[in-house]
Formats: structure tokens, C-alpha cells, sequence
């Protein structure tokens, strides 16, 4: 199939290897030309509407339970945590991952088990974030219709409607995407399956040009309508090019800016990816507001990166710099000849005394400067640097500590464009409520010091 396939056509998973089948609606032998298994495939389901029973529920009480499970995170069923890592599948653990893919749906056509249920559907979420770009778009596309064709609870099966309809929306087949979502219910209480509508519904409307219609499913500011963690950001890009088409660019900045000072380094980085992967699909997004948001971002983050280093260098400087004018002050009083018996020093000890304290008050100041210095660099790495990635391969404690905030140093494998990977070291002030994030293995955004490869900062702001 060299085009984008579209509602009218069946692309499933084969059932040995997962790979992507053409398949007629009405079923029948296809043999899988990745493996040679020859699938029996049934007919199609028939398509009908789903349904929540929320008919009677007036709008306000239906966004009341929609906030009731806002900001709480999606977490894997328990049968699959040791194939998730860093809130993802990890390379070398695709293939186990697919093989139980395939076993949840053959369980789940089997028994109809709930458990076999959430096991399909987490996963081929996850699939769905690997297999980006249009060499994937054809698996992705069979695995989200065979998880469809399986599930029976409607939540599952929207956000597999949902699914294609965005993705047939991404790719200018409107026509296919509104028959998926003709299929949705547009009003239901499970805050998944309403986030996943209305993320569709917005893609559909931009593509549309409909620049109203993108805000009133999504609200017109950041907070105005629940949606799950998973798709703030790309709803968060959507509605901000819908106030740039309306002519508000400043109403666009602002929308990306909350999201990004709401999820920090990390929620800057995702909006970038999402708009640089939506104008890979022919949908250019943003264009006035991002980098205005980017810079204003940018220059917070650069000042909040010093973090209390700053101040308590400059703090430690001028405690120090006091001391060494009291030293001076003593030495010149003590040479003009005045009084200095209230000092309970004695005489032949008072230059002694005036030398050790000269030399103690310099102890303040370089470990002031070296704060201070340290909140410099970051801030200018934070602005300057080059972005990359680092994978955490070690951390271990420093023994100091700044406000009651435990220092580590950092072992990263660090990755930047066009260059090899290799190792670098860091040091962070972590704080121990967020320490469980630093796990051996997880990816951190970092910038670079162009001249000094080895310096590096981690994005955490």
C-alpha cells in the first residue's frame, strides 16, 4: 500500500510477528509477508457508536468527574512493569514487549478479561510513542486495529477511534478521520477516553483552518478544560496556533509559556518536539508564538538555574569581604597606637590574631566565589549551551548539602548532534522527595558547553 491507508481500508497485525497486513473487510486467509504466517482473519465488526450512558449528566457535572482524575499519573498494570522503563519500552526489550502485545490480544478475544484488557491498551499506547515518523505509520496503524477490533469496553476502543482519526487527520485524509470519530462519544465521563477525543477533534479542526472550533473543545486557556497529563502538551500547541490564527499571538505565548513553567525543562522540550513533529507532517504550528514563548522561558529558566547559589555566593563574598575590613581596620589602629585592650587579646598575640583572621576570612570568599561562578555558568549554559541528551549510568552523594538540599554527582552517557557519545560528570542539588526520578537508565535533557564538552548542565528547570 504506497498511500496512507483510510477508513475504508483494513490493516491489521499478524498474529505471529505483529507485522502489518492488508486485510479484506470481509475476512478471509492473508498470508503475512514479513513472516509467511498465513492469518485467518474474520470480517470486520460492524461499526457502531459508542456510548457512556452519560446522556443524562448535565456538562457541569460531567467536567466535575473529568477533574477528579486530573493529574494522576498513567502507571503500567503491575504484569508489565519490568518491561517499562523511564515511562517507556526500552530498545532492548521491544521484542519481548511485542510478543506479549501479541498474547494480550489473543487472551483478550479469547476471555474478554479486563486485565488482559489494560495490558493491550498500555501497551500499544507505548508502541504508539516508539513508532513515530511515516516508516512506521503502516504498523502502527495495524496494531491500533487490531487493539480495536479486540477491545469491548468503550473507553479502549475511543481511544483507538481517536487514534486513527488524528492520525488520518495529520495526514490530510479528513474525510476518514471524521468517520472515526463519527463512532466516538463526545461526551464521556472517563477523562482518557475525553482527552484522546478531544485531542482528535482539535487536530481535525485545525486542519479544517477552524480556529473556534479548536477552542471550544480544548478551552480557550490552559486550565480551562481537564486533560490528561499524556496530551497537555500536544493540546496545549494546538490551542496556541488556534489564538495565532485568530491574529493573538501574545494569547498563543502565553498558553505555551504556562505549560512550560507548569512541567518545567522537560514540558519546554516536549512542545518543541511536538511542533517540529507536526510540521514533519505537513502541519506547520506556532510560528510567531514559539519562539517568543521559547525565549521568555529560556531567560526564566537561565535565572532560576543559578538557583540560591547565587545568593549565597554573593552572601558569603560579603560576609567575607566585612571580615577582611575588620582585620584591616584593627591592624591600622593598632598601628597608630590606639587602645585595643577591649579585644582581651594579648599584645604580643594581636598581630598573630590579626594575620589567622585575615587568612580565615579569605575561606568564605572562594567558596562564595565558586558559587558564585558555578550560578554563572549555569545560567549561561542554560541559555547558550547545546541541547542534547543524557542517559544517567551513576549516582552517588557529594556529602554536601545547600539549604538542607543533599548534593550527587552525576555519571551521564551525554549525546549530541553529529557527535559520539561520551561520558560526562555533574553536580546537582537533588531534593530527596525527588531523588526516586534519578534512576540509573532514565534521559535527561542537558546542555553543553560548546568549548568545554565536559561541562554540562541537566535541564531541571
Amino acid at each position: 500500500m504506497n498511500r496512507v491507508p483510510g477508513f475504508d481500508d483494513r490493516v491489521l497485525a499478524c498474529e505471529a510477528c505483529a507485522a502489518p497486513i492488508e486485510a479484506p473487510l470481509e475476512g478471509g486467509e492473508v498470508a503475512c509477508g514479513a513472516c509467511g504466517r498465513v492469518n485467518v482473519v474474520a470480517a470486520r465488526p460492524q461499526a457502531t457508536r459508542l456510548s457512556f450512558g452519560t446522556s443524562t449528566l448535565s456538562e457541569e457535572e460531567r467536567l466535575n468527574r473529568l477533574r477528579a482524575q486530573d493529574h494522576k499519573p498513567l502507571l503500567p498494570p503491575e504484569s508489565l512493569k519490568s518491561l517499562v522503563e523511564g515511562g517507556g519500552i526500552p530498545d532492548w526489550k521491544m521484542q519481548e514487549a511485542t510478543l506479549v502485545w501479541l498474547a494480550s490480544r489473543k487472551e483478550l478475544v479469547a476471555t474478554g478479561s479486563l486485565e488482559s484488557a489494560e495490558r493491550l491498551s498500555f501497551l500499544t499506547l507505548l508502541f504508539s510513542n516508539r513508532l513515530k515518523g511515516d516508516e512506521n505509520l503502516l504498523k502502527r496503524r495495524a496494531m491500533y486495529e487490531s487493539a480495536l477490533e479486540a477491545f469491548n469496553l468503550p473507553r479502549h476502543q475511543q481511544t483507538m477511534l481517536c487514534d486513527l482519526a488524528s492520525q488520518a487527520a495529520r495526514h490530510g485524509d479528513v474525510r476518514s478521520a471524521e468517520k472515526w470519530l463519527n463512532l466516538c462519544d463526545p461526551r464521556s465521563d472517563d477523562l482518557h477516553a475525553d482527552s484522546y477525543y478531544r485531542y482528535a477533534r482539535a487536530i481535525v479542526d485545525t486542519v479544517r483552518g477552524d480556529a473556534l472550533d479548536v477552542l471550544e473543545v480544548l478551552g480557550e486557556t490552559y486550565d480551562r478544560v481537564p486533560i490528561m497529563d499524556a496530551l497537555d502538551g500536544l493540546c496545549t500547541v494546538l490551542r496556541a496556533h488556534a489564538w495565532e490564527q485568530r491574529g493573538d499571538v501574545a494569547k498563543a505565548k502565553e498558553q505555551l509559556e504556562a505549560h512550560m513553567h507548569a512541567c518545567g525543562a522537560r514540558g519546554q522540550a516536549l512542545v518543541n518536539d511536538i511542533a517540529e513533529s507536526f510540521t514533519r507532517s505537513g502541519l506547520t504550528v506556532c510560528t510567531r508564538s514559539l519562539p517568543l514563548a521559547n525565549e521568555a522561558y529560556s531567560r526564566a529558566a537561565a535565572k532560576q538555574a543559578g538557583g540560591i547559589g547565587a545568593g549565597v555566593g554573593l552572601y558569603l563574598m560579603g560576609l567575607s569581604i566585612l571580615m577582611l575590613a575588620a582585620v584591616l581596620a584593627g591592624a591600622v589602629a593598632a598601628l597608630l597606637g590606639a587602645d585595643l585592650s577591649f579585644l582581651d587579646i594579648e599584645p604580643d598575640e594581636v598581630w598573630i590574631t590579626f594575620v589567622v583572621t585575615g587568612l580565615m576570612s579569605l575561606l568564605p570568599f572562594t567558596i562564595g566565589l565558586r558559587m558564585r561562578r558555578s550560578a554563572v555558568r549555569a545560567r549561561r549554559l542554560r541559555l547558550h549551551g547545546l541541547c542534547g541528551t543524557g542517559r544517567l549510568i551513576g549516582i552517588e552523594t557529594t556529602g554536601l548539602r545547600v539549604n538542607d538540599v543533599p548534593q550527587y554527582r552525576l555519571t551521564l552517557t551525554v549525546r549530541l548532534e553529529d557527535r559520539p557519545p561520551y561520558e560526562a560528570r555533574t553536580k546537582v542539588l537533588i531534593p530527596e522527595s525527588a531523588v526516586g526520578q534519578f534512576r540509573p537508565g532514565s534521559e535527561w535533557r542537558v546542555r553543553v558547553d560548546p568549548e568545554d564538552p565536559t561541562s554540562v548542565l541537566l535541564e531541571m528547570v
